[in-house]
């Protein structure tokens, strides 16, 4: 009964979401000074991730490995699809702490260039 009542109540909050997001996008987006800011805010994060990938890319060929690594900066995106087997992604979570995710990828912004 609990869960049937939580359930009419959670519904409506999904399928409806609250509008003021969409009021936050338009005051940004209609401020020519908010919008610059937000705009350069984008290709900052995008010029970031286009370098972690580069250096993923080059840490990786720089190492023993006999796999070509060049998908990594030919792809675009936060994820990165790795090439690994399901063996390799579930290998490398026990022994080296790497967190990847289940269809074989990892987020190109989770690292740090100091790390």
């Amino acid at each position: 009964m609990f869960f049937i009542k939580l359930k009419l109540i959670v519904r409506p909050m999904h399928s409806n979401p609250p509008v003021h997001g969409a009021r936050i996008v338009a005051e940004v987006l209609s401020d020519p000074i908010l919008k610059k800011q937000w705009l350069g805010e984008c290709k900052a994060m995008a010029d970031r991730i286009k370098e972690m990938r580069l250096l993923l890319r080059e840490k990786l060929e720089a190492g023993n490995s006999s796999k070509k690594w060049n998908h990594i900066t030919e792809q675009i995106g936060m994820f990165c699809f790795t090439g690994l087997t399901k063996h390799q992604v579930h290998s490398s979570s026990i022994f080296i702490n790497v967190s990847l995710i289940a269809f074989f990828g990892w987020s190109i912004i989770g690292p740090s260039i100091a790390g």
